[in-house]
C-alpha cells in the first residue's frame, strides 16, 4: 500500500511538473484565473493590458493571442475598453516541406490550430478594442491597415520553414518566402467584441481571411472618418451573424471568399458603398439593413470583376431587408449584369428600385415599396468556357433563359418590425463560470478529454441538464479544447 501511495504521489507531482512546464510562458495571473481551466486566457492578466481605455494593450494582447494558439485555448476579453496602437495579428502558417518540395500541412493534428477571440457580453454591452489617437500607419487610405487581422500564409520556397517576424511586413501583405492564402485557415472565430477605428482615414476595423467552420458573431465597428469596416468574411459556406458598421467609406468588402452568408447586418452612413462584393460564388444576405444618404445602396460589379470571367461573379441573393436612401437614385444598381435574386426587400426614399443590365429600371409607387420577388439572369454571349456557362431560371417548374423573368413589386405601408431580428437568435454566450453553464469536464459529468475512453454518456448528461423544460435558452455547455471520443450519438433536443 505504501508503495502504491508513493507511486500515486510521484505520478501526481510529475503530472503537475509537466503541466507547469507546458504553460510556462503564460503569466501566473492568467493561470490562476478560474477561466483558465475552462480553456480561456483572460487578457487582463497580461502585462500592460488594461480595460479602462488607458495605455497600449497591443503587446500584451498579442502575447495572449500567441499563447492561446500555442496551447489551443481562446483569448477572452472582459468588459471594458482596450486601446491599441498596432494591428492585432492572428495568422496561420503552412510551412515548406523539404521532402515533398512544397508547402505541406502534415498530419492534421499538427496544423489544425485556430484563433478564437471571445468577449464578455452582459446587459447588451461588449468589450471594445479601440485604436489610439496616435496609432501609427492607420491614416493613409492608399495603404489601409487593419486594427485586427486574421489571415493565412503558405510557404513558396525552402526558406519558409518558420513563422516570419510579425513586425517585418505590413499586415495586408505577405512576408518574404510566403504568399497570402487562407484556404487552409479553418476554425477561426471572433465573437462578442466591438471595434472602434473612428478618426483614422486609412483604418480597417477587421480584416478576416478564413475558410470553413469560421465565423464572425456579434461584432460592431465604429468607423466614422475611417476607411473600411469589414475586409473579407468567413468563406466556403461559413458566415457572419449580427454585425454592424457605423460610418466609413465602405461597410463590408468581400473578395474571393468562396461563398459567404451574412445574417442580421446593419450598415449605416457609409460614404462610398455599404457593400462591395467580388466573390466568384453568390453572396447570401439575410435580414440586412442599409441606410445611406446617396444611392445606390447596393452596386453589383458584374461577371468581369475578377481576372477570369466566372458566371457567378459578384452575384447576390438577398432575402428580407431594408434599403433606406435620402435621394432619388436607384437603390440597387446592377447595370453590370450580375446574377441577382431579391425577395421581401423594403426600399424607402426612392421609387427607382433596381436596374439590371441594359434594361429599364424597375419602379415603385411612392416613398415606400417592397420587392416581393425579383430575378435577373445574365444573358449568354456565346463565350462558353469552364468558368462561364449559360444560366437558366426555373420558376414554377418551367425552364427559361429570360434576363428578367420575375418582377413582383408593390407599395408598402410599413416595414415589418422583425424583418432583421427574425434572422437572429439568442445564441448562448459564455462569459465566465455561472450556474447556467454545464462544464462537461467537471462533476457530475466528468468527461475526460485526455484519453480514449467513451465520453458519450458524460456529454449527453451535460446536454440533458441544460435542455430540460423551463430552462433558459441561453444556457450553454462548455468543454476544454481536447478530443472527446463519442462512440454513440448525442441528441440535442428542442431549445438546445
Amino acid at each position: 500500500m505504501r508503495k502504491l501511495n508513493n507511486y500515486l504521489l510521484f505520478s501526481f507531482l510529475l503530472i503537475n511538473f509537466f503541466s507547469l512546464l507546458l504553460y510556462a510562458e503564460i503569466p501566473d495571473a492568467v493561470k490562476n484565473d478560474p477561466l483558465f481551466k475552462l480553456g480561456y486566457l483572460n487578457v487582463n492578466g497580461y502585462p500592460g493590458v488594461k480595460n479602462n481605455g488607458s495605455g497600449d494593450c497591443a503587446p500584451g494582447i498579442q502575447q495572449a493571442i500567441h499563447d492561446a494558439c500555442e496551447y489551443k485555448m481562446a483569448v477572452f476579453f472582459p468588459l471594458g475598453t482596450y486601446t491599441i496602437s498596432d494591428t492585432l495579428k492572428l495568422y496561420k502558417w503552412l510551412f515548406w516541406n523539404a521532402q515533398r518540395k512544397t508547402a505541406w500541412a502534415g498530419p492534421e493534428e499538427n496544423w489544425k490550430y485556430s484563433h478564437f477571440m471571445a468577449g464578455e457580453e452582459k446587459d447588451g454591452k461588449r468589450p471594445v478594442i479601440k485604436l489610439s489617437a496616435r496609432a501609427y500607419g492607420f491614416d493613409d487610405p492608399a495603404k489601409p491597415k487593419p486594427a485586427i487581422k486574421f489571415g493565412g500564409f503558405v510557404g513558396i520556397n525552402e526558406n519558409a520553414t518558420r513563422a516570419a517576424d510579425l513586425k517585418s511586413f505590413h499586415p495586408m501583405d505577405a512576408p518574404e518566402n510566403f504568399r497570402k492564402d487562407s484556404s487552409f485557415s479553418f476554425y477561426q472565430e471572433i465573437k462578442n467584441i466591438d471595434i472602434d477605428i473612428s478618426g483614422h482615414a486609412g483604418a480597417i476595423g477587421l480584416s478576416f481571411s478564413a475558410a470553413q467552420y469560421s465565423s464572425i458573431i456579434n461584432v460592431h465597428i465604429t468607423a466614422q472618418g475611417a476607411y473600411l469596416g469589414f475586409d473579407g468574411m468567413p468563406g466556403r459556406n461559413s458566415g457572419a451573424v449580427n454585425i454592424s458598421v457605423l460610418g466609413g467609406q465602405t461597410g463590408i468588402r468581400i473578395g474571393a471568399s468562396s461563398g459567404v452568408t451574412i445574417a442580421g447586418a446593419r450598415l449605416i452612413g457609409q460614404e462610398t458603398a455599404a457593400l462591395e462584393n467580388t466573390d466568384f460564388v453568390p453572396l447570401m444576405l439575410l435580414g440586412t439593413y442599409i441606410k445611406k444618404e446617396k444611392a445606390p445602396a447596393i452596386k453589383l460589379l458584374g461577371t468581369k470583376a475578377l481576372d477570369q470571367k466566372v458566371t457567378a461573379n459578384c452575384s447576390i441573393s438577398f432575402i428580407d431587408g431594408v434599403l433606406e436612401l435620402n435621394d432619388q437614385g436607384c437603390a440597387v444598381d446592377n447595370q453590370a449584369g450580375s446574377g441577382l435574386f431579391l425577395k421581401n426587400i423594403y426600399i424607402q426614399g426612392t421609387d427607382l428600385l433596381v436596374q439590371s443590365g441594359s434594361l429599364l429600371a424597375v419602379k415603385g409607387q411612392g416613398r415606400l415599396n417592397v420587392i416581393k420577388e425579383y430575378t435577373y439572369t445574365q444573358p449568354f454571349n456565346g463565350n462558353r468556357t469552364i468558368y462561364c456557362n449559360k444560366t437558366w431560371n426555373i420558376i414554377n417548374g418551367a425552364l427559361n433563359d429570360n434576363e428578367e423573368p420575375l418582377t413582383a413589386v408593390q407599395a408598402a405601408e410599413k416595414i415589418p418590425a422583425d424583418i432583421i431580428s427574425r434572422h437572429l437568435y439568442n445564441f448562448p454566450s459564455f462569459s465566465g463560470t455561472d450556474n447556467e453553464t454545464a462544464v462537461v469536464t467537471e462533476q457530475p459529468f466528468a468527461a475526460n478529454g485526455f484519453d480514449e475512453n467513451d465520453d458519450t454518456d458524460a456529454l449527453q448528461k451535460a446536454i440533458d441538464s441544460r435542455t430540460r423544460q423551463g430552462l433558459s435558452s441561453r444556457r450553454s455547455i462548455l468543454h476544454q479544447p481536447h478530443s472527446y471520443p463519442a462512440q454513440q450519438y448525442c441528441s440535442f433536443r428542442y431549445r438546445a
